[in-house]
C-alpha cells in the first residue's frame, strides 16, 4: 500500500475516495493510498472530483452576490456594565448613545450590562463620523463613562462602562424643552426673560442673560413660551406640544421693535398749525403706508415670485443698520498695484469690507441692511429666480439664505459704472457651504451672480470678493440645490470592481490540494 503525503490542516480521520483511493489524515498530513495499478485512473478521478467541488462551491456562492468595493463605513459597537446609584442596573433600563445631541442608537440592559463582547452578542451600534464625541445616557440621564471620553471610530468594538446616580421615577413620562433666543439681527440676546405657561398659568421663568433657556421635568402636553423685555425687540409667544419622554428644542428669533413717531405739533392761536388728533391720524396713515411697503412680498401673494424690484422696495422702506459716505482718497488706496482705488470700510461697516472704484469717482455711499425681513426677502427673490431658471433640470428643491444686503452707489461723475469690485462678509454660522455661496448683484431687473472667491475664512466670519460692472444692490446668498435621485435605484450595486465574497478562498484551497496531488504523482 502506497501513501502519498500532502500537508493539510486536518487530523485524525480516515476516509475513502472514489471507492478505491483512501485518504488518511494524520496530524497535519494527508496520505493518499492508491494501488500501483490504479494510480493513474484514481488520480484522474480524484482531480475530477476536486474540479466538481470547485464548480459546485463557486456556484453556490455566486448567485446574486455582488458587493461594491466602495462600502459605507461600518458602525461603531459598544457594550459594558451599567450601574445606577452604585448598583447594577435593572433589566429593561434603556441606554442611549447621542452625537451632537442627536440619538444614534439605543439598547436595553440585561443582567446589569448592555450588550456583550461576544461575536454573536447584541451591542449598542452607533453611526457617526470618526472623531465625533459619543455621549451615553441611561434612561435620559447623562452617564459617566469609563473611559472618561469616547471618541467615535468606525468599526470599533469597544467596552464602555456606564454609571449614573439615582434615576427619577417615571422618567419616560416627563418631557423638556430648551433652545436659544436670538434678536432681529440673529444674535443671541443678553437680556429679557422667557416664561413657560400651561394654559394661563405660569409654571416657570428663566432669564436670557446668555441667550438660552431650558425647562425640564414637564408633563406631556401643550405649553406656551413667552419672551419679554428684550431691548429693541418685540415680545414673542411660541406654542409647543411635548410628548412623553421628548426633549424638544425650540429656537426663537425675535422681530425688531417698531418705533412710534412721538413728534406731534400742536397748533395754538391762529395760523396753519395742526391739532394732536390731526397728527395722530396722519401718523397712523403714514405708519400704515410704511407697513404696506415693508411687508414681505411673498406673504402678500404666494402665487407671484418675489422680484428684484420687490426687494428694492423693501430696502427703500427699511432704515439701514449702517450708512456711510466714503470720499475717494488715492493716498488711502489699500491696493495701489491694482487698477482703481480700493477703500477700506471694515472699521465703519459690518458687511462691506472694502470696495474698488475708478479714480474719477469722488465719493461712494453705502447702506447696509441686517434686518431679517430684508434678508429673507432678498433670499426668496434669489431662490425664485434660480428655481425658475432650473425648472427643467433634475432638481428637487432650491433653498437660499441671505446673510447680508447692501446698496452701493457712486457719485454721478462715473455714472453707474464707477464700482469695479467689492468684498462682503457673512457670519460663518449663516453659511452652510462657502463654495455654494456667492455675491449677487441687481442688474436689469434680475439678479446677476458674480464670480465670487473666498478670500478669508475664520470660525466667526467668511469674506467673499467679486468683480462687478457697476453700482447696485448686492446680497451674499448661500444657494443649495438638491439633485433629483428618483431615477436611481438605491439598492442597485455600483458597477465598479465587483467580486464574490468567499469564492476566492474556496478556489484557493481546492487549487492547492489539486496542485499538491499532481506534484506528488509526477514525482512518483
Amino acid at each position: 500500500m502506497l501513501f502519498y503525503p500532502l500537508n493539510f490542516h486536518l487530523r485524525g480521520k480516515y476516509t475513502q475516495l472514489c471507492n478505491s483511493t483512501s485518504i488518511l489524515f494524520v496530524d497535519r498530513t494527508v496520505f493518499f493510498d492508491m494501488s500501483s495499478g490504479q494510480k493513474a485512473t484514481r488520480l484522474r478521478e480524484t482531480v475530477v472530483v476536486l474540479i466538481i467541488l470547485l464548480l459546485v462551491g463557486g456556484l453556490a456562492l455566486a448567485p446574486g452576490i455582488t458587493v461594491s468595493q466602495d462600502q459605507p463605513p461600518l458602525p461603531a459597537s459598544y457594550f459594558g456594565e451599567v450601574t445606577v446609584d452604585g448598583e447594577p442596573a435593572e433589566d429593561g433600563v434603556e441606554v442611549t448613545a447621542k452625537i451632537d445631541g442627536e440619538e444614534r442608537g439605543s439598547i436595553q440592559v440585561e443582567e446589569g450590562s448592555y450588550g456583550g463582547p461576544g461575536t454573536l452578542e447584541e451591542k449598542l451600534t452607533v453611526d457617526g463620523e470618526d472623531g465625533d464625541n459619543v455621549e451615553f445616557f441611561v434612561e435620559s440621564e447623562p452617564a459617566d463613562t469609563d473611559p472618561d471620553s469616547v471618541e467615535y471610530e468606525s468599526g470599533v468594538n469597544k467596552e464602555v462602562n456606564l454609571s449614573v446616580g439615582e434615576i427619577p421615577d417615571d422618567v419616560d413620562e416627563v418631557a423638556s424643552v430648551s433652545g436659544e433666543v436670538t434678536d432681529f439681527e440673529d444674535d443671541l440676546v443678553d437680556d429679557g426673560t422667557i416664561e413657560l405657561f400651561d394654559d394661563d398659568s405660569s409654571l416657570a421663568t428663566d432669564d436670557l442673560s446668555d441667550g438660552s433657556y431650558e425647562f425640564d421635568a414637564l408633563d406631556p402636553g401643550a405649553y406656551t413660551l413667552e419672551v419679554t423685555d428684550v431691548t429693541d425687540n418685540e415680545d414673542a409667544e411660541v406654542d409647543v406640544d411635548l410628548d412623553a419622554g421628548e426633549d424638544a428644542v425650540e429656537n426663537i428669533q425675535l422681530d425688531q421693535e417698531e418705533v412710534e413717531d412721538d413728534d406731534d405739533t400742536t397748533g395754538t392761536g391762529t395760523g396753519t398749525g395742526t391739532t394732536d388728533d390731526d397728527d395722530a391720524e396722519d401718523d397712523d396713515e403714514a405708519d400704515d403706508e410704511v407697513d404696506d411697503e415693508a411687508e414681505d412680498p411673498d406673504v402678500v401673494d404666494d402665487e407671484q415670485p418675489i422680484t428684484v424690484e420687490d426687494v428694492s422696495e423693501t430696502v427703500d422702506a427699511t432704515e439701514p443698520d449702517n450708512s456711510v459716505r466714503v470720499e475717494t482718497d488715492v493716498d488711502a488706496d489699500t491696493a495701489p498695484d491694482e487698477d482703481g482705488v480700493t477703500m477700506d470700510t471694515s472699521e465703519d461697516l459690518e458687511t462691506v469690507v472694502d470696495f474698488t472704484v475708478d479714480e474719477e469717482v469722488a465719493s461712494t455711499d453705502i447702506d447696509e441692511y441686517r434686518d431679517q425681513g430684508v434678508r429673507d426677502t432678498a433670499a426668496q427673490s434669489v431662490q425664485d429666480q434660480i428655481s425658475e431658471e432650473l425648472a427643467d433640470d433634475d432638481t428637487n428643491e432650491i433653498t437660499v439664505s441671505a446673510s447680508s444686503v447692501a446698496r452701493i452707489t457712486t457719485d454721478d461723475v462715473a455714472g453707474d459704472d464707477g464700482l469695479s469690485s467689492v468684498r462682503m462678509t457673512a457670519d460663518a454660522d449663516d453659511v452652510d457651504d462657502p463654495e455654494q455661496t456667492g455675491i449677487f448683484r441687481e442688474a436689469d431687473d434680475s439678479w446677476e451672480e458674480l464670480e465670487t472667491d473666498v478670500v478669508d475664512e475664520t470660525d466667526e466670519r467668511i469674506v467673499f470678493e467679486a468683480e462687478t460692472d457697476g453700482n447696485s444692490l448686492f446680497t451674499v446668498a448661500d444657494v443649495n440645490a438638491e439633485e433629483d435621485d428618483d431615477d436611481e435605484d438605491p439598492d442597485e450595486p455600483d458597477e465598479t470592481d465587483e467580486f464574490i465574497p468567499g469564492f476566492g478562498v474556496v478556489v484557493a484551497v481546492i487549487a492547492m490540494i489539486t496542485t499538491a496531488i499532481l506534484s506528488r504523482y509526477s514525482l512518483k
